[in-house]
């Protein structure tokens, strides 16, 4: 058996939310800067549906969530480490101690990626 491209595999798994995913796909197509607040009741599926999709999509995805219990130290590590897969394809960026000093790391990834190139957070 044949094995199909990881995308289009992720692109199966979605089932339903044909609204829902034609209002993400046309976000991302944008030409101009979008933001998109998703809220709902608790383990319905928002996060599958985002990180799913956008796996399908044309688009650099960045994603990161916090750790359950997570200490700050730990907090800032997990962010520095999702910075570097995304962006440098290795988790080679130091951590830094203060969020103001990891968001700027964030910012810089971003200004490094060509700017025909749609990046989406997702926090």
């Amino acid at each position: 058996m044949k094995k199909k491209n990881s995308k289009a595999n992720n692109a199966e798994k979605i089932i339903g939310r044909l609204r829902e995913q034609e209002l993400l796909k046309d976000l991302v197509a944008s030409k101009k800067s979008e933001f998109i607040a998703v809220y709902g009741r608790r383990r319905v599926g928002k996060t599958y549906l985002i990180k799913n999709l956008m796996d399908t999509l044309p688009c650099v995805f960045f994603h990161v969530t916090g750790l359950q219990k997570g200490s700050s130290k730990e907090q800032l590590e997990e962010f520095a480490k999702q910075i570097g897969t995304t962006f440098y394809q290795s988790p080679s960026i130091i951590p830094r101690e203060r969020w103001k000093d990891a968001f700027e790391d964030l910012t810089q990834a971003i200004n490094k990626i060509p700017k025909e190139k749609t990046v989406v957070l997702f926090f």
